[in-house]
């Protein structure tokens, strides 16, 4: 029997992938939140790292990702970067107990915004997303009548740099088109009051990240926050060659926090 227990059901209109501890109550629950076009599954190596450290261990996937539900197109394209706030706030509401939001790209400036009206235990920023005040990073808004494909090829050269060949593979095969009405509320254009996030903040950095996400150490300076940078790493750090080593990175830093 494994020390963890394992689930998967739907909340609204995401899916919510756990690992809780067996024999004991969570230190605090954890909830991972994707990038774009990315679901639960991108967090699949550091679920059971925060689990076996005695968190409860949750990862997200919005409407239209990996195994949440199928909204319509258009009500999928209309959309905003609030309404995956909100569902965010929902599952946090519904697990209950000292909450610690964990974002990647996207879903880093959602957790940013959410967390301003949320009492929670840290915030974790990886190779995220900024909000307004680190500046626009794409010029043009995408069109809002269809959901936004992403190319294979550069996917593979933006978002990857040392990851094994076959989970480049498995995760480009899992990746779903995003709403361009929540695109289009990032990028540079959420707004975010950071004297209204009162808890610790980190952000890690892949040092070879290509996407279009901000400096870590301009968002870290913003936040006032820890920053870790990690070497030989592209921008889907949880899903490199080096990923348990960052996971057991940012545990240590909650460690420290306590």
């Amino acid at each position: 029997m494994t020390p963890f227990i394992e689930t998967a059901r739907t909340l609204g209109d995401c899916h919510l992938r756990s690992l809780v501890p067996r024999y004991h109550a969570p230190e605090a629950q954890i909830i991972c939140i994707p990038g774009s076009g990315h679901g639960w599954w991108a967090w699949r190596d550091w679920l059971p790292a925060f689990a076996a450290c005695g968190f409860g261990a949750h990862a997200l996937s919005f409407p239209n990702h990996t195994d949440a539900p199928a909204l319509p197109e258009a009500r999928f394209c209309a959309l905003t970067l609030e309404d995956y706030v909100m569902q965010v706030r929902a599952v946090a509401a519904e697990l209950g107990g000292p909450a610690v939001l964990v974002g990647h790209s996207l879903g880093g400036v959602v957790a940013q915004v959410a967390a301003q009206e949320m009492r929670l235990a840290a915030l974790i920023l990886v190779a995220s997303a900024g909000p307004r005040q680190l500046g626009r990073t794409r010029a043009e808004d995408y069109p809002a009548e269809r959901p936004v494909m992403f190319d294979p090829s550069a996917a593979r050269a933006r978002w990857f740099f040392d990851a094994e060949p076959a989970v480049i593979e498995w995760a480009i095969a899992r990746i779903s088109p995003e709403s361009p009405g929540v695109l289009n509320g990032s990028g540079g254009r959420a707004e975010v009051d950071p004297a209204r996030i009162t808890c610790p903040v980190l952000v890690v950095k892949a040092a070879r990240d290509a996407s279009s996400v901000p400096p870590g150490e301009r968002l870290a300076a913003l936040y006032g926050a820890t920053l870790i940078e990690v070497p030989e790493a592209g921008h889907d750090l949880m899903l490199e060659r080096t990923a348990l080593r960052t996971a057991r990175r940012v545990l240590a830093w909650l460690d420290g926090i306590r």
